[in-house]
């Protein structure tokens, strides 16, 4: 099969972006339809495109389910990383001692030479390396921004697509014909969609506490929430590349 398995249509990130959770691939092509005229709704809409095979869509299935599973639990070890961090920088403040007598994790430490940067003027962010980053930021807002609509596809045409609103409500159109099995496969999609959606949200969310706790705890006053927001998305994205590194060297 050529398309990914499991793709984001209408968002464009880098592959490391954390807006995919290490599971979705960005699709900036329109979706499919189930017959030509009819187009799907203007908004992200999160596709899984299945196989023949129905062992092979089970396996698929479990695995994108595992790692999805994996990149909440990295998500949960940001902001304790943080706290320590803030609450070390406290008590290295009561002593003789600096931060940087102290080893760090080279995601803390980029994120203290990030804060030290822009107070200076001499940071990545102050020189204009925050414009993406807040650009990334848009599309994470624009990807929470409704609920979710979820596709399962196969060889190119739809055969579910389910819209969700923060409501509640649900609207399903379903291919002429469908079997139990494409049934089956779709609500395993909109569950993986909506356990999703609640950990982009839960990432907007972490990336505007990190902005607040930097701005109150790292920085010398020099530096507000607001602008604290690219530092944090950086620091998010340095954490989970640590950690995915880790994992690696373990499976090795």
């Amino acid at each position: 099969m050529s398309d990914p398995v499991f793709e984001l249509v209408g968002l464009t990130e880098d592959e490391d972006s954390p807006v995919l959770l290490g599971l979705w691939s960005a699709a900036a092509s329109p979706p499919v339809s189930f017959e030509a005229g009819e187009t799907a709704p203007e908004i992200p809409v999160w596709r899984v495109n299945i196989p023949d095979d129905e062992q092979l869509a089970e396996q698929w299935f479990g695995q994108g389910e595992e790692r999805l599973r994996q990149a909440r639990a990295k998500l949960a070890q940001v902001a304790p990383r943080l706290d320590h961090l803030a609450q070390l920088n406290v008590d290295v403040g009561a002593t003789s001692f600096t931060l940087d007598t102290i080893p760090l994790p080279p995601a803390e430490q980029h994120l203290l030479d990030e804060v030290r940067g822009w107070e200076d003027g001499t940071g990545a962010v102050a020189f204009g390396f925050g414009d993406d980053v807040m650009a990334s930021l848009r599309k994470l807002q624009e990807a929470v921004r409704y609920y979710a609509a979820a596709e399962t596809a196969h060889q190119g045409v739809v055969l579910g697509r389910t819209t969700l609103s923060w409501l509640g409500d649900a609207d399903t159109v379903w291919a002429s014909l469908s079997t139990r099995r494409q049934v089956n496969m779709h609500r395993r999609t909109v569950n993986l969609v909506v356990a999703s959606k609640d950990a982009t949200i839960r990432l907007l969310f972490l990336t505007l506490q990190s902005a607040a706790k930097i701005a109150a705890s790292l920085s010398t006053g020099g530096i507000t929430a607001a602008a604290a927001i690219p530092i944090a998305w950086r620091y998010i994205r340095d954490v989970l590349a640590e950690l995915d590194k880790l994992e690696a060297v373990k499976q090795a």
